[in-house]
């Protein structure tokens, strides 16, 4: 045998066909039904002939046990390696999920090529504002999110800073900009979906929430209010975690995600503190809410408000 796995299998196919012919030989073609025939014919027993089949038997009986021996090693083999090439394809589509993620092909596995280091976090979005039709409503205007994608938005005053009343002016079904946080809000029922669309990096392969290079403001930052690094943007001393607007004052942080964050709990993949979605499918959607956590809920939350605001988008500029 060599040591190319596509040699070994062709060498393995022309050993199963000649195995093949020689049982064929031996004792007919199952398919057709044949059984060896007895050279004494029905009622004459042919004594070396009878001690010759006694041996076939024996050397048939070795070689079917050997067959099986064979039979779950190749078994084996073929779970194992189907195990692995399901693993890539698993990674291959979590790749192709985050936009412009480029392949490098290699013999190591495959790995995307480092992300860019994550740029200091932009100027406050520049807001076009139309007064409003009457003096009780806020005013319209809408918000720039790149220089050719914008959406019309009810802005809240910027006089407010108690996040109960921020939310308290949210209603359906309008589309909100918070100008203080840098964030748009809107409502569905009694939940108030708020965010920014932050970048989706490509899965982070490194265990540990520590020393990811170019990734910020992905996870929580657990000091909360008592971190000293809260607003600072992008100058030293800034805190690389993110800090929720509506709990930490003085903060404008937009999240940020990986791309396994979309990821649905199944049989493949449960989520953790790495990222996934707690929930996601109906049928495990009451085992599911037994374990998830707070931070899972507001991770979610995050996320739902994200892809919100890329329904929106998709809907003003390609939907028309």
């Amino acid at each position: 045998m060599t040591g190319d796995p596509r040699e070994a299998i062709h060498e393995a196919e022309t050993l199963f066909c000649s195995l093949h012919r020689v049982a064929t030989s031996l004792c007919g073609d199952p398919a057709e039904g044949r059984r060896p025939a007895s050279p004494g014919g029905p009622h004459l027993v042919d004594l070396a002939q009878f001690e010759a089949r006694a041996r076939q038997i024996d050397a048939l009986r070795r070689l079917h046990g050997e067959l099986e021996a064979l039979t779950a090693t190749v078994a084996r083999c073929e779970a194992t390696t189907s195990a692995c090439h399901r693993g890539e394809v698993e990674a291959m589509q979590i790749y192709l999920a985050s936009a412009g993620s480029p392949w490098e092909r290699s013999r190591r596995p495959l790995s995307p090529r480092a992300p860019e280091p994550a740029a200091a976090p932009p100027p406050a979005a520049p807001l076009s504002v139309r007064e409003p039709g009457d003096g009780d409503a806020p005013p319209r205007g809408h918000v720039a999110i790149t220089p050719r994608v914008s959406l019309d938005v009810v802005i809240i005053p910027e006089g407010l800073e108690d996040p109960r009343e921020i939310f308290g002016l949210v209603d359906t079904p309008e589309l909100y900009y918070i100008p203080r946080w840098d964030h748009f809000a809107v409502r569905v029922g009694a939940v108030v979906f708020h965010g920014n669309l932050g970048e989706v990096y490509p899965p982070e392969r490194e265990k540990g929430g520590k020393g990811r290079k170019g990734r910020a403001r992905v996870r929580e930052c657990r000091l909360g209010g008592a971190c000293p690094g809260v607003g600072r943007g992008g100058e030293k001393g800034a805190c690389a975690y993110y800090h929720d607007p509506a709990k930490v004052a003085g903060s404008r942080d937009v999240r940020n995600f990986e791309a396994s964050d979309w990821l649905p709990p199944c049989a493949a993949f449960r989520p953790s503190a790495a990222g996934g979605k707690r929930l996601g499918s109906r049928t495990t959607l009451e085992e599911d809410l037994l374990v998830a956590s707070p931070r899972d809920a507001r991770r979610q939350l995050a996320q739902t408000a994200h892809d919100i605001l890329c329904g929106v988008i998709l809907a003003k500029h390609t939907l028309g």
